[in-house]
């Protein structure tokens, strides 16, 4: 079958082909952006893949760690301060710090007339 040729007036052509050149350009710009945003995206995700075998690697190294680390007991005091409101603690974590402050220097200067 033979296709029939068709021909359209169109007004203006330099202004249309001047529209549709800036509307591929437009298109050509939004293609680069896009492009950049997908090797952007891949960057990112490089770099969390490596930023999660990091993590892994890490927690295996503090895995490996712990198990070379001799095991220690901590022995944990109870006292009366764990129930005692914090106001009170502070107040008597003070008085006791001075006392024990008092105590040092006494025994320091127990030592020193020892010496003597």
């Amino acid at each position: 079958m033979e296709e029939e040729t068709y021909y359209v007036n169109v007004r203006e052509p330099a202004e249309t082909r001047k529209k549709i050149l800036e509307s591929s350009r437009q298109v050509v710009i939004a293609l680069q952006r896009y492009e950049n945003f997908k090797l952007k995206k891949m960057k990112k995700q490089d770099l969390a893949d490596k930023l999660r075998r990091n993590f892994r690697e890490i927690n295996e190294l503090i895995l490996r760690l712990k198990k070379e680390m001799p095991q220690v007991r901590a022995l944990r005091k109870t006292t009366e301060k764990a129930e005692k409101p914090a106001a009170q603690i502070k107040i008597q974590k003070g008085k006791s710090d001075l006392k024990d402050l008092e105590r040092e220097l006494n025994e320091i200067e127990m030592k020193l007339k020892n010496l003597r």
